[in-house]
Order: structure tokens, then C-alpha cells, then sequence
């Protein structure tokens, strides 16, 4: 998705444990799709761990 982003620190890493929690449940494009949604969202934030507390 497109997005203003305030820091990309961590976003593979937020992008990998969404996929990793998304593919036990859905096929491997919609897991893709939305791990990417995540790790998007994420760089919204500045720091690695701030987005966790925001309302998704």
C-alpha cells in the first residue's frame, strides 16, 4: 500500500512475522497481501515497536 512513511527500521522483519502468522490460516497470496498491509502500517510509526500500540 501506498503510505508516508516515518521510519522503514524493522519492516522486514514485521513483514516476515506476519506472513509467518498469516500463512497458517490463509492462502499464500492473501498472507503475502496482508503481512505487506502490516509492514506497511508499521513505517508509519518512528521505532519498531511503537505501531504495536496504535489502533489497527
Amino acid at each position: 500500500p501506498k503510505i508516508e512513511p516515518k521510519d522503514t527500521l524493522g519492516a522486514g522483519d514485521i513483514f516476515h512475522g506476519a506472513f509467518c502468522n498469516y500463512i497458517l490460516r490463509e492462502s499464500f497470496p492473501d498472507a503475502l497481501a496482508q503481512a505487506a498491509n502490516i509492514a506497511a502500517y508499521s513505517c508509519q510509526f518512528f521505532g519498531t515497536r511503537r505501531w504495536m500500540n496504535s489502533q489497527c
